[in-house]
């Protein structure tokens, strides 16, 4: 074995000056030398180069192409410009609403009619449909009601105020918020801003699909082909895809039915909607990981 090891190295050594002579070091696995170092430089400096150039026609796609097309292949934040009209969305959710203390309903009174009409619910219901997780929630909801049944039925809480929004320095979370558009939900997501008054406006964030919502096998890199397909079928059936895979099934009956399998509203949703499956069955059928990447965008106040 000691024989064989220096025979190997011996020709190692000569196949490496060989390189270093002869080639420079251009030789895949040959010496390094100076022009070797350069020849990393230079390719260094092309990756960068075309990397800057691919940002540049993606800065032609809507944002949300834009950000999610640069995950996708690597490009990352290179060359990146966001689009007017999305950093003053942006700035718009950084803004919220001024408010006020004043009187409003007791969120943890339930109404008096209502919690009757569940107790009755449970009184005469179907065993098989009370024995479920919705029959669960119910229940939970109503001995929720009976506890909180003489509670008063106001008290002090923030009221919306006059006056418009100002910037705010925080993280953001726009899911559900009204008013708030997919130009922020399918773009940045959820953001933080930093706010310095009277000059400048810093949003921030590192663009990925990985959060507690997310299936972990989105961006794993595996090659996942009945995964993509259920993602394209939630354009339709909005019960299928990777958001809605641990829903309860009483649950995903209810989103079968009637207006819960309608392709308008899924266009019209902050977080499902066509372009937004096709993107997740895209990365179910990718075998690489894509690339997360920073944004940090600075604005005048």
């Amino acid at each position: 074995m000691d024989l064989f090891q220096r025979f190997l190295n011996k020709i190692n050594k000569s196949y490496g000056q060989a390189d270093a002579q002869l080639f420079g070091g251009f030789l895949p696995g040959g010496a390094e030398s100076p022009t070797s170092s350069l020849k990393k430089t230079v390719q260094q400096k092309v990756g960068s180069t075309s990397k800057q150039i691919a940002g540049s026609l993606m800065n032609q796609f809507p944002d949300r192409a834009n950000l999610f097309a640069r995950y996708v292949t690597g490009v990352g934040n290179a060359n990146l410009q966001l689009d007017p009209s999305t950093l003053s969305s942006l700035r718009a959710a950084a803004s919220p609403e001024p408010t006020a203390m004043g009187m409003v309903p007791n969120p943890f009174k339930v109404p008096e009619e209502i919690l009757v009409g569940m107790e009755q619910q449970l009184k005469i219901g179907d065993p098989r449909n009370l024995n479920t997780p919705l029959g669960n929630e119910l229940r939970a909801r109503v001995a929720e009601g009976q506890k909180n049944r003489n509670a008063p039925d106001f008290v002090m809480g923030r009221v919306p105020a006059y006056g418009p929004g100002i910037p705010q320095t925080g993280a953001y979370v726009p899911y559900g918020n009204v008013g708030i558009g997919k130009d922020v939900t399918n773009t940045l997501g959820s953001f933080n801003a930093q706010v310095t008054p009277g000059q400048s406006i810093r949003f921030y964030d590192t663009y990925d699909m990985e959060n507690r919502a997310e299936d972990p096998d989105l961006v794993s890199g595996k090659f996942q082909p009945m995964k993509a397909i259920e993602e394209i079928q939630s354009i339709w059936d909005p019960s299928k895809g990777g958001l809605n895979r641990s829903v309860p099934d009483a649950v995903k009956q209810r989103m079968q039915s009637g207006k819960y399998g309608d392709v308008q509203k899924s266009s019209a949703s902050q977080t499902a909607s066509p372009a937004t499956a096709l993107g997740r069955a895209l990365l179910y059928a990718m075998p690489w990981k894509p690339t997360p990447y920073p944004i940090d965008v600075t604005v005048p106040y």
